[in-house]
């Protein structure tokens, strides 16, 4: 689902959308668009779990200090998955490198284990070689060690004296603090997968209208028109602007000056 998210922005966040959009002019954001700036602090802000709602109401919010552009607005709905892709990508790789540790974790594991059934004084030697090889070792590295040394005290205790000698601080509470910050993230890319497909099936033309302050102007007029007309009408009645356009919930059009 996800590759299929993204592979969509890749097909239709072209450069040409992409190098229209305002840009930011100070350090260190200077020369990124503004919009994929708001995007990516929506999803921050928000833990990557979006409404509709919350979409409009920090747009609503942000144009009252700095209104948006129309193809700014038009190009969020790409923007918010690129960047919900990047958290996403961000979380992917710490688990990507948690199994990586996991790993070495049951290689030493292993290696003590055996030592303490068959050659007990051996112990000592081997913890001394994972402390040259481990001189930092993660909480994620020490959760698993412990775990799968449970039941084994001979080898237990030294490797608990170990950590708590290289962390400063008692081995469970770091391990309980890393515990908590996982669950954290397994929330987040819940959170992220779910906004995923909200974007997908979300019609950007009603939030378009919802937060575009042109078209706040365009609805104040004496005849009131402009409010009566469909969608496609209002649309041709705003000003040019260079974007894609939402046929249909999860399908753009290609980009052009549109009215």
């Amino acid at each position: 689902m996800i590759q299929h998210q993204l592979a969509d922005v890749r097909r239709n966040l072209s450069h040409q959308l992409y190098d229209f959009l305002p840009t930011l002019e100070n350090y260190p954001r200077q020369g990124e668009p503004r919009a994929y700036d708001l995007a990516a602090e929506l999803v921050a802000h928000k833990d990557a779990e979006l409404t509709e709602q919350d979409i409009v109401d920090f747009l609503r919010a942000y144009q009252r200090v700095s209104p948006l552009t129309m193809s700014e607005l038009w190009a969020l709905p790409l923007l918010l998955r690129l960047a919900l892709g990047g958290s996403l990508s961000y979380l992917s790789a710490q688990i990507d490198e948690q199994q990586h540790e996991y790993e070495w974790a049951d290689f030493w594991a292993n290696r003590m284990l055996v030592a303490a059934r068959r050659a007990p004084d051996r112990l000592l030697f081997i913890l001394a070689e994972l402390a040259r090889e481990h001189p930092n070792p993660s909480t994620v590295f020490a959760d698993r060690l412990i775990s799968q040394l449970q039941g084994e005290s001979i080898a237990l205790v030294p490797v608990l004296a170990w950590l708590e000698l290289q962390w400063g601080q008692p081995v469970f509470e770091a391990i309980e603090r890393e515990e908590l910050r996982h669950s954290a993230d397994q929330l987040t890319i819940a959170n992220g997968i779910g906004s995923l497909r909200l974007l997908a099936r979300l019609d950007w033309s009603d939030v378009f209208e919802q937060v575009s302050l042109v078209d706040e102007v365009l609805r104040t007029e004496a005849a009131d028109i402009y409010r009566q007309m469909d969608f496609g009408t209002r649309d041709r009645r705003r000003p040019p602007t260079l974007s894609y356009r939402m046929v249909r919930p999860g399908v753009w059009s290609a980009p052009s000056l549109i009215h």
